[in-house]
């Protein structure tokens, strides 16, 4: 699930200027407070890319400011800093015969390289990590959880099923057919 006022904003922001200009003085109007905003089949294919661009532009600049700061602490580790080719999942080995790598490892690789690597088991229930492990699952979770947004949007199923269904609980309208009814000038 997204924020309602992520969505929200996202889905007004991403809306044609003429359709907010249209719907504004309805949905504010004292009549209009049962109104609700409709978003066209065109709408939500707009929202939709913006979504994938918004959450993997804050994935690949967490990825460069974690490359940054980790070269110095891990011996000029060099991550994959896109979320191309598989992400946080980038495998240099699989992409051998392309120059997009250039000896970066993929996050999913590094994290188990280094911060399992630390770790130390102290009972059958319990582990000890060093505090630069700490910090890297704190890290990983971030990642994690803004890799599983972006495949929340990207997949157009889970899409449907998310995101839509979750603007619909927030009273938006969503268009289930191309021509969806909503006059236009």
């Amino acid at each position: 699930n997204y924020h309602p006022l992520f969505l929200t904003s996202a889905a007004v922001a991403t809306m044609p200027p003429e359709e907010v200009k249209r719907q504004a003085p309805i949905l504010l109007s004292p009549a209009g407070k049962g109104s609700s905003i409709a978003l066209t089949k065109r709408h939500q294919r707009v929202l939709r890319r913006y979504l994938v661009f918004f959450l993997t532009q804050k994935l690949e600049k967490l990825l460069q400011n974690l490359n940054k700061g980790l070269k110095a602490h891990f011996n000029g580790v060099e991550l994959w800093t896109k979320a191309t080719n598989g992400g946080l999942q980038y495998n240099a080995a699989a992409e051998e015969n392309s120059d997009t790598g250039g000896g970066a490892i993929g996050w999913q690789s590094f994290f188990d390289s280094f911060a399992y690597a630390t770790s130390m088991e102290v009972d059958k229930h319990y582990y000890a990590m060093g505090s630069d492990s700490c910090v890297l699952t704190l890290y990983d979770g971030s990642l994690r959880s803004l890799q599983l947004s972006i495949d929340g949007v990207r997949i157009l199923d889970k899409f449907s099923k998310g995101v839509l269904k979750q603007l619909e609980s927030l009273n938006m309208n969503i268009a289930r057919e191309d021509s969806d009814g909503i006059p236009r000038k």
